[in-house]
């Protein structure tokens, strides 16, 4: 946008979910850093607000434009063009803003370019938006699926227990049915059923290698 634009800079923002703040973590032209806008604040703020296309000749003659980041950095704004950025059903979704033309004021022909590169640039935003909340809506399946397949384990596995109830013959027996059944489920290579009488060990058994 900035060397189409012959611009010095230019700036994209995006509009936050709740729609109070424009927020931009990349400037072009030498910085990077992290703006935040209240919605109606400042020259892009106010495109924000009202979807509105602003084009300054100068932006130290318009009252809605702030001058406290020129302080900070020592940059001088002169022309400042904004345009609106709006999705397939025309809301705004961000403020796409270009500093300083470098062979005089932004033109009529400027601003239709401009518009149609913030057109451009919404749709991409979309797109990726919609992809994002894809991948994150397959990952919560995969997780559901994952909490499904042990629901299923834990299931099958009472299931097995239940059998092994009826199958054992004795004590000794159903213990080690039971507990071959537990060590299957948990996914461990030991364990061991302890029967306590008294505070003393009475019986106790063991499946797989010795812990």
């Amino acid at each position: 946008v900035t060397q189409l634009m012959d611009a010095d800079r230019s700036t994209l923002y995006l509009m936050s979910r709740d729609r109070t703040e424009l927020w931009s973590k990349v400037v072009q032209g030498g910085e990077v850093v992290d703006i935040r806008l209240k919605v109606g604040e400042g020259v892009a703020g106010w495109v924000g607000a009202t979807g509105e296309t602003v084009n300054l000749i100068d932006a130290y003659d318009d009252q809605r434009f702030q001058p406290a980041v020129d302080l900070r950095s020592g940059y001088r704004t002169r022309s400042v063009l904004a345009v609106p950025m709006r999705d397939t059903l025309g809301a705004i979704v961000g403020v796409l803003q270009v500093l300083n033309k470098q062979d005089g004021p932004f033109t009529g022909a400027d601003e239709e370019l401009l518009d149609g590169l913030a057109s451009q640039a919404a749709m991409a935003i979309e797109n990726a938006t919609l992809y994002h909340s894809v991948v994150a809506q397959n990952a919560e399946l995969v997780r559901a699926r994952g909490e499904l397949e042990q629901m299923a384990r834990e299931l099958n596995a009472l299931y097995e227990v239940e059998k092994e109830l009826s199958a054992a013959v004795d004590l000794d027996e159903l213990l080690t049915r039971i507990l071959t059944q537990a060590v299957a489920v948990l996914r461990v290579s030991a364990g061991s059923i302890a029967l306590v009488d008294g505070g003393q060990l009475r019986f106790g058994t063991v499946v797989g290698p010795a812990a």
